[in-house]
């Protein structure tokens, strides 16, 4: 994923009350409020963007020692939450799953890149 993309951010910053520091998610820069949780599981899938990060890595960030069918079925609950603030904020972003093995956090390409249009309407197969 191209670094200089500002799609997404995430910030460390100083909760309300001063006494902790909070991650801040921006994407597209506006601000989602998100829980802390879901926030550090995309602060992961976007450092190692565009590679699968293993369960066991993710279910750790979740605060999780061991690997069951129970905290397969919480990420799955966090990973559908940050499915749906990427969709509502429109990110050129998509969460991709590879069965028994991870997640990962992937650019979507556009139409237009690499020389790719997009057909007119009344344009047809040859």
């Amino acid at each position: 994923m191209n670094r200089k993309d500002k799609s997404l951010e995430i910030v460390r910053g100083v909760a309300l009350n001063g006494t902790a520091d909070r991650l801040m998610l921006f994407i597209n820069g506006r601000f989602v409020e998100a829980n802390q949780t879901q926030v550090a599981l995309l602060a992961m899938l976007h450092d190692e963007a565009g590679r699968v990060v293993p369960y066991k890595r993710l279910y750790s960030t979740m605060g999780h020692r061991s690997a069951g069918l129970r905290q397969r079925h919480i990420l799955r609950q966090h990973m559908v939450g940050i499915k749906k603030a990427l969709d509502k904020f429109k990110a050129p972003l998509a969460l991709s799953v590879s069965t028994g093995v991870g997640y990962a956090l992937c650019e979507v390409a556009s139409a237009t890149k690499r020389g790719h249009r997009p057909r007119s309407k009344g344009a047809t197969r040859g």
